[in-house]
């Protein structure tokens, strides 16, 4: 019995000791990963509202249609 004691009372020990001490990085690491998850959806919705506005612009007002007119060259006609 003397021996069982101490036995009972390391292995009681050992387990709450362990468990608290793995809680800690556990969470920690819970927590990151929330919060990238979080991040990305926040990005991805960004990419959506984006995308959105540009789609709005370029179907509804032809804004951004002009755009091409500007940036490439007039087509040359040669007349001789």
């Amino acid at each position: 019995m003397e021996t069982l004691v101490p036995l009972v009372v390391g292995f009681v020990l050992t387990t709450v000791l362990g468990g608290l001490l793995g809680t800690y990085p556990q969470r920690r690491t819970w927590d990151h990963q929330n919060e990238t998850r979080l991040r990305e959806e926040e990005l991805r919705r960004a990419g959506a509202v984006c995308q959105s506005v540009s789609g709005l612009l370029d179907d509804s007002t032809g804004w951004t249609a002009g755009w091409g007119s500007w940036t490439t060259p007039p087509s040359s006609s040669t007349s001789s």
